[in-house]
């Protein structure tokens, strides 16, 4: 079996695409999508993660048993769609959070009203 490798492609990992801090609006019990993403969504991150400040310290997303079975990630889909979805959003969930690559990251808030 051949592997062919497309030159175009870089494989200096991922680029984050551009964009200011975002502020997200959710109510209590909805969901929000956290926007992150790679510039080529077929880039795959060496590595990435989710973060809070929720607890005055930047903290895990994906290993915090604050979030147990309130999130979705689509990187399974595309590799380089680092999005995440927080559903049944609680007041605690309000504040900032931040995706990070191994090169950048992207800050953002959350208000749940």
């Amino acid at each position: 079996m051949a592997v062919v490798v497309n030159p175009g492609l870089d494989r200096s990992g991922c680029n984050l695409s551009a964009n200011s801090k975002d502020v997200y609006n959710g109510l209590q019990r909805g969901s929000v999508l956290l926007l992150c993403s790679c510039s080529d969504l077929h880039t795959k991150p060496k590595k990435f993660i989710w973060e809070t400040f929720r607890t005055g310290r930047w903290t895990d997303v994906l290993n915090d048993e604050h979030y147990r079975g309130r999130l979705q990630q689509f990187n399974n889909i595309s590799p380089g769609n680092l999005s995440l979805l927080i559903s049944d959003l609680r007041e605690e969930d309000g504040g900032d959070y931040r995706c990070s690559t191994e090169k950048e990251q992207r800050d953002m808030k959350i208000n749940v009203k």
